[in-house]
């Protein structure tokens, strides 16, 4: 879930998850990128918050790395990871024609 700040304004993210959830494509990296579940307002004692509910994520790449720092992960299971990756990144681009940019 994230949450927003008041000063953060109106999310910007809330119209491009709306544009994939109603996508119709048999793109394979459709299930590599997280979907919006819902949304919903919070009241708080600075005012309303809008929340955005995604599917829960597993580990991060440095999570990942974390669990044991001694040793390097198999080049076959990071190939592997990569791959996903890149085929979400594609679904973006190609079908949804969404470019994450990181910054406004």
């Amino acid at each position: 879930m994230k949450v927003y700040i008041k000063c953060a304004g109106v999310p910007r993210e809330l119209p491009i998850y709306e544009h994939i959830n109603n996508l119709q494509s048999e793109h394979e990296g459709r299930n590599h990128v997280r979907r919006l579940l819902g949304t919903f307002e919070l009241e708080g004692p600075h005012g309303t918050h809008m929340c955005l509910v995604h599917q829960p994520l597993g580990l991060t790449f440095g999570e990942l790395r974390k669990l044991n720092p001694d040793v390097c992960l198999p080049p076959g299971f990071t190939r592997s990871l990569f791959s996903h990756i890149l085929i979400g990144l594609h679904f973006l681009h190609q079908e949804a024609g969404i470019i994450h940019t990181g910054k406004p």
